[in-house]
């Protein structure tokens, strides 16, 4: 067998990681001086708009939230809560029916057939949990490439009219993969218990869904380039302030989170920041094997980062995944 040594240096890894992290606050420190300081002396510019933005905040349509609109009272819990998460049609229709969920695999081509979702009840025992972790996994899939192609659209669109410089990736971000998803459910399932009701959804469904509070399955990130930290400030604002005012009947899309690392009061770990939108998008339908028309919604997660710390981000990735913890697991 092989012997797990990492004890022998984790002090002295983590030691130099802290000191790395460090150099790194320094670096974002400086730019977040840079932002207070034009915020304090043009309030009405756009890093003071910057700092203005809430630490966290769910923001629901009030269309859906009206008397006859659709789940309507669900979409009314989640603003009062301040907790967003989304149920997917295909997972409403499941609801907490283990064969139903199996057909929904075999829709969403996420088990080839029958004789593979059989494989994954009898031989690995997956539970319903993971079995909609799956589901997910390729729903998001399916959903991953017209997402990216719609959100970096519209922030072309933005930054031609504005006049600012936005940096879309160069390739298709992979969406998220099954063993980081069911971390994270776990991680949900701890932080949230097992039985908060929500409106619409049976006991036994919620007991077994969480994945649907995980919404950074697609996701991609938007960097604000420009020669000055206020010129990449300016377009951070522009794209916020875009997204926002789109709408599901215009854009095919909606701003549902707003979560700002400029907020005042807010510290991360290495002092790096953004502004990370949890956004609504329809992207057409999927069309099953037998011929039903599933439809793609989705809600994904669009980082806004400014040149300059991504620059930062890009250095501290690995350091930072050492930090958490990432490869102890």
């Amino acid at each position: 067998c092989v012997r797990d040594n990492r004890h022998s240096y984790r002090g002295s890894l983590n030691a130099v990681t802290d000191k790395m992290l460090a150099k790194f606050g320094k670096e974002c420190g400086r730019m977040r001086e840079i932002i207070r300081f034009k915020a304090g002396h043009e309030p009405q510019g756009a890093c003071a708009k910057l700092c203005r933005l809430q630490r966290d905040a769910v923001v629901i349509p009030a269309m859906w939230q009206e008397e006859g609109s659709r789940d309507y009272v669900f979409w009314r819990e989640v603003q009062a809560r301040q907790l967003l998460r989304y149920d997917p049609p295909w997972a409403l229709e499941v609801g907490a029916s283990p064969t139903r969920l199996c057909l929904a695999l075999l829709r969403l081509d996420a088990a080839k057939d029958l004789e593979e979702v059989a494989e994954l009840n009898q031989v690995y025992h997956a539970s319903l949990s993971e079995m909609f972790a799956r589901a997910c996994v390729q729903y998001a899939k399916l959903c991953n490439e017209a997402f990216q192609k719609k959100l970096t659209g519209i922030a072309s669109r933005c930054a031609q009219r504005e006049g600012v410089d936005v940096g879309a990736p160069g390739h298709l971000v992979p969406h998220k993969k099954l063993k980081r998803l069911m971390e994270k459910v776990h991680e949900a399932q701890t932080e949230l218990g097992k039985d908060t009701p929500w409106s619409g959804r049976s006991p036994e469904y919620i007991y077994h869904s969480h994945v649907f509070h995980i919404l950074d399955l697609v996701r991609m990130s938007l960097t604000c380039r420009g020669q000055t930290t206020e010129e990449q400030v300016r377009g951070c604002i522009a794209l916020v302030d875009e997204f926002r005012s789109c709408s599901v009947e215009e854009d095919g899309i909606c701003v549902l989170r707003i979560k700002s690392g400029f907020s005042p009061g807010t510290e991360s770990v290495g002092g790096y920041a953004d502004v990370k939108l949890l956004v609504y998008a329809e992207l057409g339908v999927h069309r099953a094997f037998d011929g039903t028309e599933v439809p793609l919604r989705i809600i994904g997660e669009v980082q806004l980062i400014l040149e300059g710390y991504m620059k930062v981000k890009n250095k501290m990735h690995l350091v930072y995944e050492v930090h958490r913890g990432s490869f102890d697991r």
